[in-house]
């Protein structure tokens, strides 16, 4: 509805109608990797997500061979996210009585 809404208007809203559905698929993934694989106050949750985000990143490359054209914007969303979801998770995964977080930088 978003993405036909800015199309039918021309409105120029920085490629967020273009890349909205890879973003949100990519922070879904991340943080359903995180609940599968991650207890509260690990280190590896920093792990988790640049391996996450690479997975994606390799899956949006492949996308040649399903027939489909590579496209850098969620390539970049994809990233971006990576970059967000990174710092959320400094926020949740911090121990208690304790101001740093447990997420490798």
């Amino acid at each position: 509805m978003y993405r036909f809404y800015i199309y039918r208007n021309n409105f120029n809203d920085f490629h967020i109608a273009d890349t909205l559905g890879n973003t949100l698929g990519t922070m879904t993934t991340l943080f359903l990797l995180l609940g599968i694989f991650s207890n509260s106050y690990i280190p590896q949750v920093g792990f988790l997500i640049r391996i996450g985000t690479f997975s994606v990143v390799v899956f949006e490359l492949v996308h040649p061979l399903l027939g489909k054209p590579i496209d850098i914007w969620d390539i970049i969303a994809t990233i971006l996210t990576g970059f967000i979801s990174h710092f959320i998770c400094k926020g949740l995964f911090k121990k208690p009585g304790n101001n740093t977080a447990s997420v490798n930088s």
